[in-house]
């Protein structure tokens, strides 16, 4: 009979063991080193019941001949990360549609736009220094916060 249980970390996947495996045990040193991974005991009791590290997983034998097999298996949380990404030609669009950077030359035009193709991930950070230098060259009644707001909103992300 085999059982499976997923946790999230080595310690819960202990606490488990613990759950199933209610005794004293410390590891087999002889049977270890010829395993290649860690094996613990009971030291008085029924040898066949045992509990094997194998990294990734705990798989805990018990019954009369260890035929009872619980593998609890850890398995990180998956993550969800964002992207986000913005487009020069959105950008430019955007500055079009507002009437920004009618102050700015090319010069200090193309720089910005050739510095948001490179950008690997917009961070709040990058969208605020943008919306600063589009600030510093135009003339508009939007404030910074406002300026930001319609950046982001021309970014797009992607999630993973």
């Amino acid at each position: 009979m085999t059982e499976t249980m997923p946790v999230t970390t080595k310690e819960q996947a202990w606490a488990k063991v613990n759950e199933i495996f209610p005794t004293d045990y410390e590891k087999d040193w002889g049977s270890s080193e010829r395993a290649g991974y860690d094996i613990y005991r009971h030291p008085t009791l029924n040898y066949f019941n045992r509990i094997c590290d194998l990294s990734d997983r705990l798989e805990v034998l018990t019954g009369e001949h260890g035929e009872i097999v619980t593998n609890i298996w850890i398995v990180a949380e998956k993550k969800m990360v964002e992207t986000r990404k913005l487009h020069s030609e959105s950008l430019r669009q955007l500055c079009i549609t507002h009437n920004w950077y009618t102050k700015g030359t090319d010069d200090e035009y193309v720089p910005l736009l050739n510095a948001v193709d490179k950008l690997e991930n917009v961070t709040t950070e990058e969208i605020v220094n943008i919306a600063e230098n589009i600030l510093r060259y135009s003339d508009t009644e939007y404030p910074l916060t406002s300026i930001c707001f319609e950046i982001a909103r021309v970014c797009y992300s992607y999630f993973e």
